[in-house]
């Protein structure tokens, strides 16, 4: 179906002789001929078509790389062997001029063998999987995403012949830091940041979009035209959290946190976004509050299968149109799978999910595999990783120099006095984490309330603060002492706490 966009006059009153009308945009559904549809399967760009019963390819945007599986009939006049790494291309369009639409690389090969016919299985993934096995390391901050995004294909993938013609302008500065993650990843992230999409296309060029700004004109999804089988679409609460844990490491491995509560509910629906390359808090803070816009509301569910809808890209939202169960809306449809012999597609419908919501079923690490320390469930943390002087409000006898914080010289004893953070709820519980050497000497305190009262806290230390010790105002200092001739130095801290 093609959606064709019109203008409808409405009838709005009638008083005497005037008539008051109005218009409003609408929308009409052109069936879409498959008479001429042709379809065409290389291997090694040698024509396997008239040998394949059974071909189906996924497509995807961000949340995977695509894959495929194909079936060749093996009936004596084929002598080609197939392996691991052979190249598979599958065109096909509706007018009868085959259009390369995947490209992908053999990694699985079967025999399969029934009663009267022999065929070999190739499964495997799209030519954008070799982004999951290149590494990329950097650090940028308050950098633009769509410049980030150029600067790791320059200097990782323009070898390769990955190009950037589609990417836009995300218009978001960032910082982050990634040691050795796939360049598949630090794309992921960029997205998680910028409120973006990517997915690569044939010709290995990046399209990067903001999310839900593509539509798909050539195509629409409507019931009694071109929906083949369709499951009920339901509001489900399933998915739906009112507590969102972001946990990183700063660059000494002491925990990055934030927490968002959604709502008032005294029902816990927990959810844990755990990703290492998080190391500063305001990045924890801006993808917790992604995190938890997305995850707070009740979605749409349900799995729905088309005629072929051939001009769909991933990540395009398409119109959909089910009147018998009230929906007449756009969805964003980031994966699609193309059977190429039955002419269908199937999506799963996934209503105003994001991406944040979307990448949970890929962390890179679980919390009870991790190295980060939280054992308490603190929900926040407030840190110190001395790059510069951010977040102090005084040095006595003391300095920060290459990411770390000393005792003068020729001093014995010197402190570190924090700016003053203000917290959106009182501070009833404390940790302190410490990261440095000879630090056996230094004493640490904490004030929650601006510095009226102070609690003495020792390294790993948890404690409870008293009603009278709490407030919404926090303030960390450190006294530093020589012992013998070793001065103190201090490389990070992190002070959680809820």
């Amino acid at each position: 179906m093609i959606p064709k966009k019109l203008h409808v006059v409405v009838f709005v009153n009638h008083v005497g002789d005037n008539m008051t009308y109005a218009t409003q945009d609408g929308y009409i559904y052109v069936p879409k001929s498959y008479q001429k549809y042709t379809y065409m399967i290389k291997i090694n760009d040698i024509n396997y078509t008239e040998y394949i019963p059974y071909a189906k390819y996924t497509k995807a945007a961000t949340v995977s790389v695509g894959n495929f599986k194909i079936e060749i009939i093996q009936d004596g006049s084929l002598t080609e062997a197939f392996n691991n790494g052979d190249i598979v291309k599958i065109y096909h369009s509706l007018n009868g001029s085959n259009v390369l639409k995947f490209t992908g690389y053999v990694e699985n090969i079967q025999n399969k063998i029934t009663d009267d016919t022999s065929s070999i299985i190739l499964k495997g993934r799209h030519i954008s999987s070799e982004l999951l096995n290149i590494l990329v390391s950097g650090e940028y901050t308050n950098t633009e995403a769509t410049d980030i995004l150029r600067e790791i294909v320059d200097n990782y993938l323009a070898d390769y012949g990955y190009t950037y013609t589609n990417a836009e302008i995300s218009n978001e500065s960032i910082s982050i830091k990634w040691s050795n993650v796939s360049v598949w990843k630090a794309f992921q992230d960029l997205c998680t940041l910028a409120n973006m999409d990517f997915y690569i296309d044939e010709d290995k060029d990046i399209h990067f979009f903001k999310q839900a700004s593509k539509l798909c004109n050539d195509d629409a999804i409507v019931e009694n035209d071109n929906i083949i089988e369709l499951s009920a679409i339901e509001k489900d609460s399933t998915d739906t959290k009112n507590k969102v844990f972001v946990y990183g490491e700063d660059d000494e491995g002491l925990p990055v946190l934030h927490t968002e509560t959604i709502g008032t509910s005294q029902i816990p629906r927990e959810d844990i976004f755990i990703n290492k390359n998080i190391n500063n808090i305001n990045t924890a803070e801006s993808i917790a509050k992604g995190l938890s816009e997305t995850n707070s509301d009740i979605k749409s569910k349900g799995k729905l299968t088309t005629f072929l809808l051939d001009s769909l890209n991933p990540g395009e939202m398409i119109w959909i149109t089910v009147p018998s169960q009230q929906i007449h809306n756009k969805y964003i449809i980031r994966k699609f799978t193309n059977d190429l012999i039955n002419m269908q597609t199937t999506i799963e419908l996934k209503d105003m999910y994001t991406l944040a919501s979307e990448l949970k079923s890929i962390k890179e690490i679980q919390l009870s595999a991790s190295n980060i320390i939280n054992p308490h469930k603190l929900e926040y943390s407030y840190n110190f990783t001395f790059d510069d002087n951010t977040d102090i409000n005084t040095l006595y006898n003391a300095y920060i120099s290459d990411g770390s914080l000393f005792l003068s010289v020729g001093s014995d004893y010197g402190y570190m006095e924090s700016a003053t953070k203000t917290t959106s709820n009182s501070v009833s519980k404390i940790q302190l984490l410490v990261a440095g050497n000879n630090i056996d000497s230094c004493s640490f305190k904490v004030s929650a309330n601006n510095g009226i009262s102070w609690i003495n806290i020792s390294k790993d230390e948890y404690k409870e603060i008293s009603e009278d010790d709490q407030g919404n105002k926090l303030i960390i200092k450190v006294e530093l002492r020589k012992t013998g001739d070793q001065r103190p130095e201090i490389k990070s801290i992190a002070l959680l706490y809820s």
